[in-house]
């Protein structure tokens, strides 16, 4: 009897209850807001930055970072370059910029890269940048 219990008991509970109407108590708030989630937007890549992802990673030996973080990288470096930032410039900055040869050999990677594919107009430089990468 005690497992036919909670079954008699709902079935109690919805008999007679037309579809406007309940005999449930609503439930109180919680208080806590609720954030929209929007559906997750495919990015679609030109063959150009498809082939600078792939660069990216022969150079590095491996993988990265996510796609579009490397992107912003790829893209800020082509800008600088573009804007009158040197060869020399750019190792430089590397170089003192970089927190370890692991950083320093990422941003060596995504700069040629992105001579090769994002800014070909700044290929003048990608043989003294290259030449001055660190090696693994």
């Amino acid at each position: 009897m005690k497992r036919l219990l909670p079954i008699l008991l709902l079935a109690g509970c919805s008999s007679g209850v037309t579809s406007k109407e309940t005999t449930l108590a609503p439930l109180p708030t919680t208080g806590v807001s609720v954030a929209e989630t929007l559906p997750a937007e495919e990015i679609t890549y030109t063959p150009a930055q498809y082939a600078f992802f792939d660069d990216v990673a022969y150079y590095y030996d491996g993988v990265v970072m996510d796609d579009n973080s490397l992107l912003e990288f790829g893209e800020l470096w082509c800008e600088l370059m573009v804007d009158g930032m040197g060869d020399t410039d750019v190792v430089e900055r590397i170089n003192e910029g970089a927190i370890d040869k692991v950083d320093r050999q990422t941003h060596f990677a995504i700069v040629l890269a992105g001579i090769g594919n994002l800014c070909r107009s700044e290929s003048a430089k990608a043989e003294y940048i290259a030449l001055n990468m660190p090696l693994p």
